[in-house]
């Protein structure tokens, strides 16, 4: 049994701004499947289980050694948080897709690979203030 250990980067939006990283653990050679089919179903049910907000489950996709850097328990707290602030701002995740992934690379017993991935929001807009002054001033000046 082989472990596939992947780096995410997102390509764009909040969520590149929360969670600049995360490492994702995958086991291949259990099926027939080439490990990059392993990899997109894991990422599949990853990002599910993200965008359902199941962030305890979703943290047995994270390597091991991510959370000896911040522990599970508080890194799972942080994105509940931060889920729920997004959620309070109206902010809506919509889903994550696969852009590439690069080629598979061994280091020592451990099989690497860069996942790159967007995720879809919808992020609510409301003029405040600043626009509608903005706009009587564009006005004024017209």
């Amino acid at each position: 049994m082989r472990r596939l250990s992947l780096f995410l980067f997102n390509q764009r939006g909040l969520a590149q701004v929360v969670f600049p990283f995360l490492f994702i653990n995958c086991v291949s050679g259990v099926s027939a499947q080439t490990p990059i089919a392993n990899l997109k179903q894991d990422f599949e049910v990853y990002s599910n289980l993200m965008k359902s907000q199941e962030f305890d489950t979703a943290m047995n996709y994270v390597v091991p050694e991510f959370f000896e850097i911040t522990p599970r328990s508080t890194f799972v707290s942080l994105m509940k948080m931060t889920y729920q602030l997004a959620s309070n701002m109206g902010i809506e995740t919509r889903g994550y897709s696969i852009v590439a992934i690069d080629s598979i690379v061994q280091i020592d017993s451990q099989f690497y690979t860069i996942l790159h991935h967007t995720n879809q929001m919808t992020i609510p807009y409301t003029e405040g203030e600043a626009g509608e002054s903005a706009k009587a001033k564009a006005k004024q000046k017209g």
